[in-house]
């Protein structure tokens, strides 16, 4: 087992990941990503029942089912939609059709909806995310928006590092790094001793201005390192809030799973960014088959 698990470790440390808490220590250790995992909030996660939560409502993709009946035909949504490194916030149209879904592990078809979006203005460039608008949200209005990476852009891995991180350009000349994290199964053991750990767990930090910040939420939940990529996590950084400082917008589907806007206006003092939404993707089958 101990060379089966070194193996293992070999192979996700080639493959790109920053390495952390994975060599045996005293039991009392606690390093700045144990302290996180210990302290993790749930509102990194959606709470059942709940698709967007937060003071920013948002939905990503489009034709797609939720449960329950928690939408409504409207005009009241904004779409941000990039073409290259360019974008902006256009009005936007949900229609909203009465539907039902049934995984292969489900009894009986569970009623829901299915969301159909659609920008009021037609031009060139993909749809990243859509925007409920909210009054007291005066920077959500219509027009360019600052941007530093785009899903047409590209995600350049860290020269030299990992092949699985991520950089963003910032106008003052740095970069702002997103660094995958590997949370051993050794790790987790010391940790959280008799609990049941078979495999590696999967984290995202942020650096950037000398800070590091670890970001909620959890990658790879299904398929480990075969769903995690840089242009999969990264879906779009730049200035929506406007206050001159980086935001972004971090998906964790892997199968299924959350998707999270981080904005520097609700940043806590220490940190860079602050979770402002999150939007629970459609839920699969179970077991992570995406059936």
């Amino acid at each position: 087992m101990r060379e089966y698990r070194k193996a293992v470790f070999m192979c996700q440390l080639l493959a790109g990941f920053s390495l952390v808490l994975s060599a045996p220590g005293t039991a009392d250790e606690v390093t700045p990503l144990a302290q996180f995992i210990q302290s993790r909030s749930a509102a990194a996660w959606s709470e059942p029942g709940t698709i967007m939560q937060g003071r920013v409502k948002f939905v990503t993709g489009s034709d797609i089912w939720q449960p329950g009946e928690q939408f409504a035909d409207g005009s009241d949504w904004l779409a941000l939609v990039c073409h290259q490194t360019a974008c902006r916030l256009q009005p936007a149209q949900l229609t909203v059709q009465a539907n039902s879904w049934q995984g292969h592990y489900d009894d009986s078809p569970t009623a829901g909806q299915t969301l159909l979006f659609k920008t009021a203005e037609v031009g060139e460039g993909n749809v990243v995310v859509w925007f409920a608008t909210a009054k007291l949200q005066t920077w959500l209005t219509p027009g360019e928006v600052t941007t530093w990476y785009s899903p047409q852009g590209t995600s350049r891995p860290a020269t030299g590092k990992g092949t699985l991180e991520a950089e963003v350009a910032l106008p003052d000349g740095s970069v702002a790094e997103l660094v995958p994290l590997m949370w051993t199964v050794a790790a987790q053991d010391r940790l959280e001793p008799g609990g049941d750990h078979y495999s590696s767990r999967y984290y995202l930090q942020l650096r950037s201005q000398g800070t590091r910040q670890m970001l909620l939420g959890e990658l790879g939940t299904c398929y480990g390192i075969n769903g995690i990529t840089p242009e999969e996590y990264l879906r779009w950084a730049g200035d929506l809030d406007r206050d001159g400082a980086a935001d972004y917008l971090i998906s964790y589907i892997d199968g299924e799973g959350p998707v999270h806007l981080y904005l520097s206006g609700d940043r806590k003092p220490g940190q860079l960014v602050g979770l402002s939404g999150v939007y629970a993707s459609p839920p699969f089958g179970g077991e992570c088959s995406g059936d």
